[in-house]
């Protein structure tokens, strides 16, 4: 182990208790090391890992730009592995900010750097992130460590293991429908802490498309699974402040929660199943609005889209968004984090897409697109 890096390890250790004791993954087993501390290698066999109690802290002792992207996951793998919930992962890392000052021309991603000392791989902060992510850890704000023998500030990242939230898809219950949804979808169900409109990309998608879906100030936009309405904020932010919303839920709360919110009177928000779409004698509308209601269970969506072709107006747009994402304990990723988990397989959110494009072909629509990250998105205009 190098000096300076001896010297910062050390530096780490001292500053924790003994009932913090760290189990430290070792880049070289060879290396000398505190007394009294439980060691093992990253690279010893997974087994060796499974054998072991879970730990509430690993403090990697190497430096992680000489590893290769196979052995950073590998350390990542194995410290997830053997972290309990809620546990602290730490390992040091080049500042990358240092390298982007102080190279010309600046180096990719993955593409290796001479330090002087040696060579080693230049890694965005964006690299750590996703990394971490896929192994269920929240990256913490990364610290400057003090200057060690003439070397530039190092980082200490710092990543705790997350849990998931929703382990399993939930099995439908047999309660009335208005109920289920109140449960599952109202205003103090889990999923309403999650804030659609905080979340950048997802933002950004609905900005652009309901910028493309070509309204004007009148026209009428039907939101189906509406909730909260909070999507109606959007349009105004955009400029469309004279646009006619008319939205359904099958959640009477979130349904009267949305009619406080927004109390104009040419806004409608109506509690109803949408199976019963038919119904309720609309008129047809310039925009129709479909976010994350058709992988719903209680939706019947071949049912719904045949209701649906009555309301198209001769300019209609209409915007489907199918979730591609899945909750941690505090934050969203794009895929659960266990391959064996039904829901990484994607090939149902495709086949949803073909059908969609396929039945607004034939509508006809004139114009179909997809797009999207953590929700997949598929606007059709006439």
């Amino acid at each position: 182990m190098n000096n300076w890096l001896a010297k910062t390890v050390g530096a780490l250790l001292k500053e924790t208790s003994p009932d913090q004791a760290p189990f430290i993954l070792l880049q070289h087993p060879n290396d000398p090391i505190p007394e009294n501390l439980e060691t093992l290698s990253f690279e010893a066999p997974f087994s060796d890992f499974e054998a072991l109690q879970k730990q509430s802290r690993v403090l990697f002792s190497g430096f992680t730009n000489v590893l290769d992207m196979v052995d950073f996951r590998k350390l990542c793998h194995r410290a997830a592995h053997i972290l309990r919930q809620g546990g602290l992962f730490q390992y040091i890392a080049r500042n990358p900010d240092d390298i982007l000052d102080q190279y010309s021309p600046k180096p990719w991603p993955g593409e290796p750097i001479d330090v002087g000392a040696g060579s080693e791989i230049y890694r965005p902060l964006r690299q750590h992130f996703e990394l971490l992510r896929l192994f269920g850890f929240r990256l913490k704000v990364p610290t400057i460590l003090p200057r060690v023998a003439g070397q530039n500030p190092l980082l200490l990242f710092g990543a705790i293991k997350e849990e998931v939230a929703v382990t399993h898809l939930e099995a439908p219950k047999s309660e009335d429908l208005i109920q289920r949804c109140d449960e599952k979808y109202g205003p103090d169900s889990e999923y309403r802490r999650f804030n659609r409109l905080e979340e950048p990309e997802i933002v950004d998608d609905l900005l652009y498309a309901m910028r493309s879906m070509g309204l004007k100030d009148g026209d009428t936009v039907l939101g189906l699974g509406s909730n909260d309405g909070r999507e109606l904020q959007l349009f105004e932010r955009m400029g469309l402040k004279n646009l006619q919303f008319i939205g359904i839920d099958a959640s009477e709360t979130a349904t009267a929660e949305a009619r406080s919110v927004f109390n104009d009177p040419k806004h409608q928000f109506i509690a109803a199943d949408l199976g019963a779409l038919s119904q309720l004698k609309l008129k047809p509308v310039q925009g129709i609005l479909l976010l994350n209601v058709l992988q719903c269970t209680t939706v019947n969506r071949d049912k719904l889209l045949s209701d649906l072709k009555a309301l198209f107006a001769k300019r209609c747009a209409v915007l489907v968004s199918l979730p591609n994402n899945h909750f941690l304990s505090g934050d969203l990723a794009r895929r659960p984090l266990s391959r064996k988990d039904p829901r990484h397989d994607r090939s149902l959110i495709m086949k949803d897409l073909r059908y969609l494009t396929r039945y607004f072909y034939r509508t006809p629509f004139k114009s179909i697109e997809c797009f999207g990250s953590y929700d997949s998105f598929l606007l059709a205009r006439r």
